[in-house]
């Protein structure tokens, strides 16, 4: 109790601008909310970014006999355009924040500058073959494969290089991810929907997979660093977003011209073909919104990473397959799916659809479950902890309690006992008003 009183009095005292800085309660509450704000941003940002960036491909125009190898050369310069634009954007908007350059200035230095490179790296390739898995598998499957995938391999990661070792359950819910992810390929590759069948052959399809894999295993290492700088370094979430996206621009203007070279003999094709995509007002919109429901995600990645936990980022990014489905469900049917089908969205085909939702299921429960274990936690030690924090209340306010004599809180009074039993107080020099002074010297 003393130390909570302390605690309270630390929390009430004025801050160094002179304003209370509230009780750890109410700042426990701003905390709690301001993460579920950020996590509800991420998960919109993250479903939404997979369902754009696969609809500007199904948009882009083009000779549909193209597959394989000729069709990824006639879309290079979109996938270019996409992938250099997704850093541009997060470079922009978090260069307008004068505090990521004040943070950058007092904490640059070489050391930070070196592992800077690594992630920033690390993410053109992770980045560029996420952007190219959309317009060869659907945009769920390439998200559900790249979350999946990424936590699988922190999990090995974590247990081969940096020794840390995995409880039975943990390997159990890994197992269970791995075996959800295969009902999920499996109903994409051998229960297609129609228009999947139209849009993408099996071989590009598994093309995609691989890509999604890819760049769910780099994203892994990636994290890894990143969590290190975030909390070795103490650089600010944003900060090192706008470092790795202005890097990583940089990166992407090197990529150009050995993207030229490639494309020099397709007889302008590609630039064709992006020119026409932005030519459509309805793609353009898409690309925009790809870009900004990007910078969303990723924003909000870093914010809980740094603010929460890293459970917590994982948490939420295992949920952006579904919501990106339930959009894609959203738009076909909204659109009149029923009757004809339609340029953007996904169709419910049956048996694809029910193998696929068992197989989001499956990954669902099994992160999930992965992620309690990880922590430590159980059901029980979350219900106990949630009844000790609904205990722990504030103190009730008595400053409207009288500040009377019967309230003080001085010396207790001395009690002296009287011949035949009666009792006098000291303070009240006994008579009548001996009769209205307890007898006791508790309050």
């Amino acid at each position: 109790m003393a130390q909570r009183e302390r605690l309270l009095d630390i929390a009430a005292a004025p801050s160094a601008d002179g304003e209370s800085s509230g009780t750890p309660v109410s700042n426990a509450a701003r905390s709690v909310r301001a993460e579920v704000c950020v996590s509800l941003l991420m998960f919109a940002g993250g479903s939404l970014t997979s369902f754009f960036g696969g609809a500007v491909y199904v948009l882009c125009p083009g000779d549909t006999s193209l597959v394989g190898a000729p069709r990824l050369l006639h879309q290079a310069w979109l996938s270019f355009l996409m992938t250099a634009g997704t850093f541009a954007t997060n470079a922009l908007l978090c260069s307008a924040q004068p505090d990521n350059w004040h943070a950058l200035k007092q904490q640059l230095t070489g050391k930070l500058a070196a592992r800077l490179l690594v992630p920033s790296a690390m993410d053109v390739l992770i980045t560029g073959a996420a952007t190219v898995s959309l317009s060869l598998a659907p945009p769920s499957l390439a998200s559900m494969l790249k979350t999946s995938m990424q936590l699988l391999s922190i999990a090995v990661i974590s247990r081969v290089v940096q020794g840390k070792s995995q409880s039975w359950q943990a390997i159990a819910a890994l197992f269970m991810v791995a075996a959800g992810v295969g009902v999920v390929i499996s109903a994409d590759l051998f229960w297609r929907g129609v228009e999947t069948k139209e849009s993408t052959t099996m071989l590009e399809q598994a093309v995609g997979i691989v890509l999604a894999l890819g760049a769910g295993h780099l994203g892994a290492w990636r994290n890894i660093i990143e969590e290190a700088i975030l909390k070795d370094m103490g650089l600010p979430s944003s900060t090192l977003l706008m470092c790795e996206s202005i890097l990583s621009a940089i990166a992407m203007g090197l990529v150009a011209p050995v993207l030229l070279a490639v494309t020099r003999d397709d007889m302008g094709d590609s630039r064709k073909a992006l020119t026409d995509t932005l030519a459509s007002p309805l793609a353009a919109s898409c690309l925009a919104l790809f870009w900004l429901t990007a910078y969303v995600k990723d924003a909000g990645k870093f914010w809980l990473l740094k603010h929460a936990s890293p459970l917590r980022q994982k948490v939420v990014a295992i949920a952006f397959p579904f919501g990106t489905w339930a959009v894609g469900l959203l738009v076909f049917y909204g659109f009149g799916g029923d009757n004809f089908v339609p340029f953007l969205g996904a169709r419910w085909s049956t048996p694809s659809s029910e193998v696929k939702l068992l197989g989001f299921v499956m990954i669902l429960a099994a992160n999930m479950a992965f992620l309690l274990f990880k922590s430590g936690y159980t059901f029980t030690q979350f219900r106990d902890h949630a009844i000790f924090c609904a205990e722990e209340e504030d103190p009730p306010d008595l400053s409207w309690v009288p500040k009377g004599r019967s309230y003080s809180e001085g010396p207790a009074p001395e009690v002296h006992t009287m011949p035949g039993g009666a009792s006098m107080s000291a303070m009240d020099g006994g008579g009548a008003g001996a009769r209205d002074t307890p007898a006791s010297s508790e309050d």
